[in-house]
């Protein structure tokens, strides 16, 4: 039985009379062990990752008619209505905010210190528990933590999205650039295969890249944590990734269903999606 669903979250309104919202697309019955969280347009003026969110949903309503879909997956094909109502002089900016001129993939959330304090006292000796209970701590944590403006508000609900996925792709692309994935240094090289799939030519690594965007927001925390707490089991619990897409301008249907198909397999390799995957040339 199909289980796709399609729901919108209402933003907070920054003025009256004004609403936005983030649309999702959700796949798996809720059972599933795994999550996987994507996203495209943070920077809303970078094209590329919008049209490989088309041809990826193509792909997995396929796979979620014939009861391939074995994960939880969650879609934001736009992740920044703020950013997308950015206009001046007819070009979409998108990518500062002009109400404080921060970059959309900045300035994250960074909830740390405030989960270690809550699980400083509960923390095992087994790996799993301490996933599990670190992501409890997380939901617990968030809530509490307020957004003063219209993009930190969003900048939340991302956040609050996504931190609880095992896999985190966030979708840009650069002006002029071959294909390059940024991810955290702990990450490697067990990550390595999804540079592989993706045919990026470059992947860079930092433990701490600087100002907390939101692949880091996502993932740094179970390093930072195991770093706290150097006598107790915390995994790597999140494969958090910014996926550059090439250039600004290197959207083509063709280029677009090529990066759809390559996310999909690599999905296919880890599990999260039944059948035969494609051929990777390190996997």
């Amino acid at each position: 039985m199909p289980t796709k669903t399609v729901e919108k979250i209402a933003l907070p309104a920054n003025s009256m009379g004004t609403e936005r919202s983030l649309s999702l697309i959700r796949y798996g019955n809720g059972t599933e062990s795994l999550k996987v969280y994507i996203q495209a347009g943070l920077h809303a003026d970078e094209a590329p990752g919008y049209l490989v969110m088309h041809h990826l949903i193509k792909l997995l309503d396929n796979a979620d008619q014939s009861g391939a879909v074995q994960a939880n997956i969650v879609l934001v094909p736009v992740a920044n209505p703020v950013g997308a109502d950015q206009w001046q002089e007819e070009v979409l900016r998108g990518r500062f905010d002009t109400f404080n001129n921060t970059n959309f993939n900045r300035k994250h959330l960074d909830i740390t210190q405030l989960v270690a304090e809550r699980i400083k006292d509960q923390l095992t000796d087994a790996a799993d528990e301490n996933k599990t209970l670190i992501r409890r701590a997380i939901s617990e944590v968030l809530p509490t933590v307020s957004a003063e403006d219209e993009s930190a508000q969003l900048k939340h609900a991302l956040l609050s999205l996504a931190v609880d996925a095992d896999i985190v792709l966030d979708l840009h692309c650069d002006y002029q650039a071959i294909t390059h994935v940024y991810m955290g240094t702990p990450l490697w090289p067990d990550a390595q295969d999804l540079s592989a799939q993706l045919g990026a030519q470059a992947t860079l690594l930092a433990r701490v890249s600087g100002d907390n965007p939101f692949d880091e927001a996502c993932s740094r925390i179970w390093w930072e944590l195991a770093e706290k707490f150097l006598d107790k089991p915390i995994p790597c619990a999140c494969l958090a990734a910014t996926v550059e897409l090439r250039g600004i301008a290197d959207v083509s249907h063709e280029l677009a269903a090529q990066d759809a198909q390559n996310i999909y397999d690599f999905l296919q390799r880890r599990g999260l999606i039944a059948g035969k995957h494609q051929y990777c040339p390190i996997c």
